[in-house]
């Protein structure tokens, strides 16, 4: 178990573990899973004059440094290398970062588009695991800023997504209650 499953069972909150062992990137382990791109997100790291800052936007959004560099206002912010990240965290592998700011440790910048998601899906700390939940549930325990994060889309499309709208899953409240959480009538017992 990864040290963000840990995190999240000890936060108490519901979530959905979608493990995809063969995949390389958390973009190939949502496909797998049927998962559109639209609800994947990811996870930057700024170096700002006051430390580290996590950016959070959407996988197939373009990041825009001048624009987190305005809503954390340091014209100096840079994107972080690989040991700024390490000194965040050395328990997640590149571009496995979740958008949890007390599992971090530090601020965490949300775009709105990712803001007005109802549910989205981020890495659990490897490219191979994925971890969906209810917006309200990761930002009801993790304070975040939203601020504009992104720049023009790209000049490709993203890909159409695998699964058609008709049979994409809304999880429910019960679904989202982790088994050995849920109480004997979730899991259809009496």
């Amino acid at each position: 178990m990864t040290s963000v499953l840990q995190h999240l069972l000890a936060q108490g909150s519901p979530f959905v573990v979608l493990p995809a062992p063969d995949a390389r990137s958390p973009r190939e382990a949502a496909a797998q899973h049927g998962v559109d791109v639209a609800e994947l997100v990811r996870t930057e790291v700024i170096v700002t004059s006051g430390g580290p800052v996590a950016i959070v936007i959407g996988a197939g959004d373009t990041f825009d440094l001048a624009a987190a560099r305005g809503a954390v206002r340091d014209a100096n912010a840079r994107l972080a290398t690989a040991a700024d990240i390490r000194a965040v965290t050395d328990e997640c592998e590149p571009g496995s970062l979740p958008p949890l700011s007390r599992y971090l440790m530090v601020p965490v910048y949300v775009d709105p588009l990712v803001g007005a998601l109802e549910q989205f899906v981020f890495p659990g700390g490897r490219p191979s695991l994925l971890v969906c939940m209810r917006r309200a549930d990761v930002f009801l325990t993790d304070p975040v800023t939203v601020a504009a994060l992104v720049g023009p889309p790209a000049s490709e499309a993203p890909a159409p997504s695998a699964v058609a709208p008709t049979r994409r899953i809304v999880l429910t409240d019960s679904q989202l209650v982790p088994m050995h959480l849920a109480g004997d009538e979730v899991r259809g017992t009496d």
